[in-house]
């Protein structure tokens, strides 16, 4: 079944790699010579190429310096970092808010910093333990 089916009625658990799938498959929309999401096996293959094109997390990861990177940018990035380490010391807490507007895909409408600060964690080496959501539709 594939996620756009599961957003209506009850919904059924999803592995993380559909879920890799179906974000990147959004990411990559126009690009030329995108790679293709079901030719790509495993998890960190997936999530490395959605990493490629979702920048944020990987230059937190690799600068030494997050106040001029957060003076640099637009970001809160003292707060991505802060998030992130939480989750290490004790999990992902709290609810994303993803919100669905008729045929648009699904988007994090509340939680993008915690969502960022997830992917900071995968970066640095933690295990993907699933993220619970709040998901809001619209018709």
């Amino acid at each position: 079944m594939a996620i756009e089916d599961r957003l209506r009625g009850d919904p059924e658990p999803v592995s993380p790699e559909e879920v890799l799938r179906y974000w990147l498959r959004q990411e990559v929309g126009d690009e030329e010579n995108p790679p293709n999401p079901d030719r790509l096996a495993t998890e960190p293959a997936l999530r490395q190429e959605l990493l490629e094109r979702i920048p944020i997390a990987e230059r937190v990861r690799e600068t030494d310096d997050v106040e001029k990177l957060e003076a640099e940018s637009s970001e809160d990035i003292r707060e991505i970092v802060d998030f992130a380490d939480e989750i290490e010391e004790s999990g992902p807490e709290g609810k994303l808010v993803v919100l669905r507007e008729g045929a648009d895909p699904a988007y994090v409408a509340d939680g993008n910093h915690r969502a960022t600060a997830y992917v900071l964690y995968l970066l640095r080496g933690g295990e993907f333990e699933g993220q619970e959501v709040y998901l809001g539709v619209r018709e």
